[in-house]
């Protein structure tokens, strides 16, 4: 029997619906710390469990000392400011439109330079990391 496709036929016409999610910059769960703001744009109940998506707004003083994640990696990209990374023995600078990927155990830290606030998108996956 011919099943008929779409899109360039990657999808079948049977295939069951994908919800989608949108986010509204004012809205998503906020996470408010001393030194920075975290903000959920997709929790993993909105990805069927396979990453999570928050926008972090951080103050010039903003530091997080080296440590490593045993459950999810993280990636990170840069919006404003500059941001320093300690990535295992390794330093990086980060600006505006640097992305840096950190896999699962690897040890890294972060920390905002330049006394100007810093604004990064960052990605875990697997998705829960708003849950812990």
């Amino acid at each position: 029997m011919y099943v008929p496709y779409c899109m360039f036929n990657l999808v079948p016409m049977s295939a069951p619906a994908i919800s989608y999610s949108v986010t509204k910059n004012d809205q998503g769960a906020v996470y408010d710390w001393q030194n920075d703001k975290i903000t959920i744009r997709l929790a993993a109940s909105q990805t069927q469990g396979l990453f999570t998506l928050t926008e972090d707004a951080m103050k010039p003083t903003f530091k997080l000392g080296l440590h490593m994640h045993r459950k999810h990696a993280e990636t990170f990209h840069i919006l404003e400011g500059e941001v320093e990374f300690r990535l295992d023995k390794n330093t990086q600078i980060a600006q505006p439109g640097t992305t840096i990927h950190v896999p699962s155990n690897v040890p890294h830290g972060v920390r905002v330079i330049n006394g100007r606030p810093a604004r990064m998108l960052m990605l875990y996956a697997p998705g829960g990391f708003e849950n812990i």
